[in-house]
């Protein structure tokens, strides 16, 4: 009835029963034809005056409106449903058949339902080695990729495979082949690398970014056999210090061809041997055979415990099935026990430790040796009581001490003193072993021993002989 000036009553922003019910006649009059103003006026007077019964008023029209309508049960939940699942599948469809509206996509519908596509969880590994394996040989293994549904999967650079592997916080470098010329072995990639350094391995395969083939894999290598040229005796590069017969124990590390702690697969004995003979003289069986060795697998080191009957100044020569080890080869000062104590009381004298000498040369004379902490001085005195500076040698692992083969028996001998800055001096001494005791005692208190001296690429201290 009212159709025809609709218009005109949404220009007076008439839109809802509010607006109608605050509209007066007389504008109303304007806008409406004369023939159904009665109408309109009689519809107006018709609405509650309450708000809340007009409101209700507008529920009951809104509910009659929708009863009549001849799609009432297009927005049903049933329906919605319907609806949603169209749009997923209209915007899956076209996602994944057209990269060019999802770049992302890296497979179509019909791959995901068919399965049809590389699965990394499906991959899998074959070790070309046998657990526990040494260290030393390049290890070869082969990855085996395989889709969705089982089938294999050809391989290639574009599928991004990576494999690394590490070794504590070092990574190790791998070599990796994909495919092959034969088509059975098209889903194979083999990956080759090195092992040098006896430990575990981490070993961690990824295929486009995920973690493929179940890992990552743990891989232990053991260190190889035991090489005497790369084992060590565990001391600093000087004479040993001993008393006679009172035992002293020093330590062998044994260690394989690339300088690993090796195990022995053998009592220590069978593989490791002495040789003990005087300085300038013969081995004698009967000291070597007074020697002992004993594996101490918790630490991977042999104890060798040597015990010498007399004192004197004895050579040592410690093997591996006949070979000699890389620092094997030195010298025992071996003293009486009144000797070590006299050694000991002098070094911890307030003003150190102090040797008579004489000079051997073309003018021989007596001299006095004075060990401190940092040095080594030699002195004269000029009628017998005023000293006189002649050089000094300073403790550090440059100054060599020599000492020389005697005939007799007895502490004294000769020995030369040389730092390779200035001229070497010779000196003769009655009690030659006390001093080279004490200037070895001094070093290694000055350089450390066993723990804190490194004993590789260092010049030797002590030379005797």
């Amino acid at each position: 009835m009212f159709l025809p000036c609709l218009g005109e009553l949404l220009s007076l922003d008439v839109s809802s029963l509010e607006d109608v019910y605050w509209l007066e006649d007389t504008t109303a009059r304007h806008v409406i034809d004369p023939k159904d103003f009665n109408a309109w006026s009689a519809a107006r007077q018709s609405l509650p005056t309450g708000k809340e019964a007009l409101q209700s008023l507008k529920s009951d029209l809104w509910s009659a409106v929708v009863k009549s309508s001849k799609h009432q049960d297009a927005w049903t939940w049933g329906g919605m449903l319907v609806v949603s699942i169209s749009v997923c599948g209209l915007v899956t469809l076209a996602a994944m058949t057209q990269p060019s509206l999802a770049p992302e996509a890296k497979h179509s519908l019909l791959q995901y339902v068919t399965g049809k596509y590389l699965h990394p969880p499906s991959c899998k590994v074959e070790w070309g080695w046998e657990e526990p394996q040494a260290v030393g040989d390049t290890m070869c293994f082969t990855v085996f990729c395989f889709q969705r549904n089982g089938q294999p999967y050809p391989i290639c650079d574009t599928d991004e495979l990576v494999v690394n592997i590490s070794h504590g916080t070092r990574k190790i470098a791998a070599v990796v082949e994909l495919g092959s010329g034969d088509p059975a072995k098209a889903n194979t990639a083999r990956v080759k690398f090195t092992v040098r350094t006896a430990g575990v391995y981490i070993i961690n395969i990824l295929i486009g970014g995920q973690i493929g083939a179940g890992g990552p894999f743990r891989k232990w290598f053991l260190a190889g056999r035991v090489e005497a040229r790369r084992s060590r005796v565990g001391r600093a590069h000087t004479a040993l210090v001993c008393t006679a017969q009172r035992a002293r124990r020093l330590h062998v590390h044994p260690r394989d061809r690339f300088d690993n702690p090796a195990t022995l697969d053998r009592p220590a004995d069978q593989g490791f041997s002495i040789e003990l003979g005087p300085l300038g003289g013969a081995p004698e069986p009967e000291l070597g055979a007074a020697a002992s060795f004993e594996y101490d697998a918790v630490n991977q080191r042999v104890s060798v415990t040597l015990c010498f009957p007399s004192p004197g100044v004895f050579r040592a020569a410690i093997y591996y099935e006949r070979v000699l080890l890389h620092n094997g080869e030195f010298d025992c000062i071996v003293l009486t026990a009144s000797d070590t104590a006299s050694v000991q009381r002098q070094l911890s004298a307030r003003r150190g430790a102090a040797f008579e000498a004489r000079l051997v040369g073309g003018r021989a004379r007596r001299v006095l040796c004075c060990l401190s902490a940092k040095q080594l001085l030699v002195k004269d005195y000029i009628l017998r009581f005023i000293p006189k500076r002649i050089t000094s040698f300073r403790l550090c692992p440059s100054t060599r001490l020599q000492l020389a083969a005697r005939a007799g028996a007895g502490p004294g001998g000769e020995l030369t003193l040389d730092d390779g800055v200035q001229p070497a001096l010779r000196l003769w001494s009655a009690e030659r072993d006390l001093l080279a005791a004490a200037f070895t005692q001094l070093l290694l208190a000055n350089c450390g021993g066993e723990d804190g001296f490194k004993v590789s690429g260092r010049p030797s201290l002590l030379r005797l002989g």
